[in-house]
């Protein structure tokens, strides 16, 4: 069995994260639990070690939220919450010291948050603000952080600005973050997630606003764009691409396009560029995010506007297929295996 956590747009009167089991030999999900008193956890992120679970509140003046997960009783515990500095928090991370990083998706703006050893959350250490807009007059008047990842080779923290068609680079040290470089994308792009290869050697970028994936590759401490990949078929389709995640051997890249309705996937090749190989339909509406199971047999969508966790099996060559089993959750955003 696989423990699922679902995050959702619910209201803190709501059991708005869910605990559910996954049982791969009928690849169903059961009902186990979950925790109200939190609204809109809309991104969630689990350090094993600690069994530790945090949570955004994705809300005006948002927080984050820390909770105690007991394996053997399927219970989450609140251990506390700290503001995020920031409205709407949409995304979290670990740094490599022990500090989660949160990105103020509204406010344009990065925290820092330290971890006490306990795995509750400390105030926040340091706020880091964006500046700038992009062509885009609706979505790009500002700067809209959206997601940080850790590059595995030289430890720097990149923060995908939505906003500003940028990424920016920033050294770790301890508990702050320095300035060092960016990555600029083509216009009207809106990065919004992002993969690195285990190596560290390429970087895969979501474009949420023109639904594309973006392919950088090394250049010593920096990154080159080498390609860009439409996830559409018709240019004129309503589209906004959502998550991507790459499989454990690094063979193929999963991406879910929202609008459109659309799960992608690419074969990754031996220069970490993308070659398109499958696109199916997601099964339900808005596609926001999803997860890879552990063994990888399995694939699981959160379907924002259809209420409902859908379930895919993966094949040998890797391609996506619909079970056409739904478990009921109301707005999911958030799935999270463990």
């Amino acid at each position: 069995m696989t423990t699922v956590f679902i995050g959702t747009y619910g209201g803190e009167d709501e059991q708005s994260i869910q605990i559910l089991q996954f049982d791969p030999q009928t690849a169903t999900l059961r009902p186990t639990g979950g925790i109200s008193g939190i609204r809109a956890p809309s991104y969630l992120l689990y350090n094993q070690a600690r069994r530790c679970l945090y949570a955004v509140s994705e809300t005006a003046n948002g927080h984050v939220a820390a909770y105690r997960y007991e394996p053997s009783a399927l219970v989450l515990t609140p251990l506390n919450r700290q503001l995020a500095h920031g409205d709407s928090p949409c995304h979290l991370a670990f740094g490599e010291t022990d500090v989660v990083y949160v990105s103020n998706y509204m406010s344009g703006s990065i925290s820092l948050l330290p971890i006490h050893d306990s795995g509750w959350l400390e105030p926040a250490a340091q706020v880091v603000r964006f500046f700038g807009n992009g062509p885009n007059s609706e979505r790009q008047e500002g700067p809209h952080a959206h997601s940080v990842a850790i590059d595995p080779l030289t430890k720097r923290a990149f923060a995908a600005d939505l906003g500003t068609d940028r990424i920016h680079v920033y050294e770790q040290s301890g508990r702050y973050l320095s300035y060092c470089d960016e990555i600029v994308l083509p216009p009207g792009t809106g990065p919004r997630h992002m993969a690195f290869s285990a190596t560290g050697e390429v970087l895969y970028v979501v474009g949420e606003l023109n639904a594309t994936v973006n392919v950088f590759t090394r250049v010593a401490q920096t990154f080159k764009l080498a390609q860009v990949l439409p996830l559409y078929g018709d240019p004129a389709s309503v589209r906004w691409a959502a998550h991507l995640q790459l499989n454990a051997r690094e063979t193929c890249l999963y991406v879910t396009n929202r609008g459109a309705d659309t799960l992608s996937v690419f074969e990754i090749q031996s220069d970490g560029q993308l070659q398109p190989m499958f696109e199916v339909p997601a099964g339900g509406k808005t596609p926001r995010h999803f997860c890879l199971l552990p063994d990888e047999r399995y694939l699981l969508i959160a379907y924002q506007d259809d209420d409902a966790i859908g379930v895919f099996a993966i094949d040998e060559r890797g391609k996506p297929v619909d079970t056409r089993l739904r478990y009921h959750v109301k707005k999911p955003v958030c799935v999270l295996s463990v």
